[in-house]
């Protein structure tokens, strides 16, 4: 055991904070191998496209909040603008070790994968731990929509 990764790893530009006073790392370790089996980032071409109507409220929607390749930062909740920075894979996507399993015949091992997009918004800390930004919801601050629905309860059909 070296130490040293099995396979290259290329650090890569990623992009920066938008929140005043944060400085982020440049760029981030990206391995070159074996390929990514989830998704990684979200664009525009990740939208709904049911239908041209669904396809333009989603890209409405969408254009409330930051988004990119992975590696994307969290922003500032900002009214009347950015409500928040959406991540594939979110907190609780991508690979999930616990459940994985070995077929001992085949020599594969079989890993869940979730591509669950997550909101998350940087709010303020109360009075007196005002310091750094703090990753929680803000009472009051709407869930991402979704076309015809809001996460939890849809909303009626137009």
């Amino acid at each position: 055991m070296t130490g040293c990764p099995v396979w290259p790893i290329d650090e890569r530009a990623v992009p920066p904070s938008t929140v005043p006073g944060e400085e982020l790392s440049k760029t981030q370790p990206f391995p070159t191998r074996p390929p990514a089996f989830d998704q990684q980032g979200i664009s525009e071409n990740d939208l709904i496209d049911f239908t041209p109507a669904l396809r333009a409220e989603a890209r409405e929607i969408l254009s409330h909040y930051r988004y990119g390749p992975l590696f994307t930062p969290p922003s500032l909740y900002v009214e009347g603008g950015t409500r928040g920075s959406i991540f594939v894979p979110g907190i609780n996507g991508g690979a999930l070790w616990s459940g994985s399993g070995a077929d001992p015949d085949t020599g594969f091992l079989y890993v869940p994968s979730k591509t669950q997009p997550v909101m998350m918004t940087l709010t303020p800390l109360p009075v007196g731990q005002q310091a750094w930004p703090s990753v929680a919801p803000i009472a009051g601050t709407p869930l991402p929509y979704v076309p015809n629905g809001k996460i939890g309860p849809p909303r009626a059909r137009r």
